[in-house]
């Protein structure tokens, strides 16, 4: 089984969601181009999608939000190297020290995600440890410009704790862990991770998940945060996939073997039509958390490329595991996680 971390999601769903009310900056030509680029990208027509984000960056020149757009349309389409292109012109045209960190730390989440590709090999990108080192010292440096930019930008902070220790850099990942955990603004979960990942190297290099937001299908949010201090078990699923549908009894199965006040089962729908996806959650009487992913956003946030994927977090969002295809038991992987004791809990700052 593949116990490597999986890549990094690119932009998190949270700051997307943020760009989009932050439209109202663009001048009322670009607004419309944006806003077409947004639907097109909700449809999954990204070709159509850069074109308009592109358009409305023509009529705004050096606007940041059509900036960030594009280079979130080019990791969409997997391509890195045009994402990279993208991200220095927002870095040079950036109006200001905060807008200029962020910009920094998109180019570093590409490289980190390269440095897992080459770590762990798959797709396009061949198993290559000199590859791999090149882009993880890539991404600490664009990270040590960024803190410098805005040493105040808690997830900058944390991302950068995470590629120092990945670098076995162990002294300097937990400094600056305990930095994150004391910035002004940070959620009490936040801290409680960053402070108890100072304290241990080996869960530093970990990957953490996504940021993420989703609806299930009952009306209710679900979240990265909403799920801390339980053991995760996505599985990322379509009735159209026949070993998805075979392995479904598996995946349900889990309910009965863990308590639910410790673990969660999260199961996302890919590529099926909402109706379908219902009935079939309905026909076959499914429990645990049911979403469906109609714009592939948790699929991109989680770099999903094949089905059925699982995707293993731990108490503090940290991914243990992540497998695609026919797999054994992920019982045993999920009961070490599970037997963990919890952080304590500390008091917001």
């Amino acid at each position: 089984m593949n116990r490597t971390a999986p890549l990094l999601a690119l932009v998190c769903l949270a700051l997307f969601l943020t760009a989009l009310h932050a439209q109202s900056s663009l001048p009322a030509a670009a607004q419309q181009s944006y806003q077409q680029g947004v639907d097109a990208e909700q449809q999954d027509e990204l070709d159509v999608a850069l074109d308009r984000f592109q358009a409305a960056l023509r009529q705004a020149p050096d606007a940041p939000l059509a900036y960030e757009a594009i280079l979130r349309i080019q990791s969409k389409m997997d391509n890195d190297k045009a994402a990279l292109a993208t991200d220095a012109k927002m870095v040079a045209t950036a109006p200001d020290p905060h807008t200029k960190a962020h910009a920094e730390m998109l180019g570093a989440e590409i490289y980190y995600r390269e440095w897992s590709s080459y770590t762990t090999g798959g797709g396009a990108y061949p198993k290559d440890p000199k590859r791999a080192d090149q882009a993880l010292r890539k991404s600490e440096a664009a990270l040590q410009r960024a803190s410098a930019d805005d040493p105040t930008d808690e997830p900058l902070r944390m991302l950068h704790a995470h590629v120092l220790a990945a670098l076995h850099r162990d002294e300097d990942a937990s400094r600056e862990f305990v930095a994150c955990s004391a910035i002004p603004g940070t959620s009490p979960t936040e801290c409680t991770r960053a402070l108890k990942l100072s304290r241990n190297a080996e869960l530093g290099r970990l990957e953490p998940a996504p940021s993420f937001t989703a609806t299930t299908m009952d009306g209710q949010p679900i979240s990265l945060d909403a799920l801390a201090g339980k053991v995760v078990l996505i599985d990322f699923w379509g009735s159209w996939c026949h070993f998805c549908v075979r392995d479904s009894g598996y995946v349900q199965s889990m309910l009965d073997s863990f308590d639910p006040a410790s673990f969660v089962l999260l199961e996302v729908d890919e590529n099926d039509p909402l109706d379908t996806w219902s009935a079939y959650v309905k026909a076959h009487r499914l429990q645990g958390v049911q979403v469906h992913d109609a714009n592939r956003e948790l699929q991109s946030l989680f770099h999903v490329t094949g089905f059925p994927t699982y995707i293993i977090l731990d108490r503090d969002g940290l991914i243990h595991t992540r497998v695609s295809g026919a797999v054994g038991d992920l019982r045993g992987d999920i009961r070490k996680l599970v037997n963990t004791a919890p952080a304590p809990s500390v008091a917001s700052n």
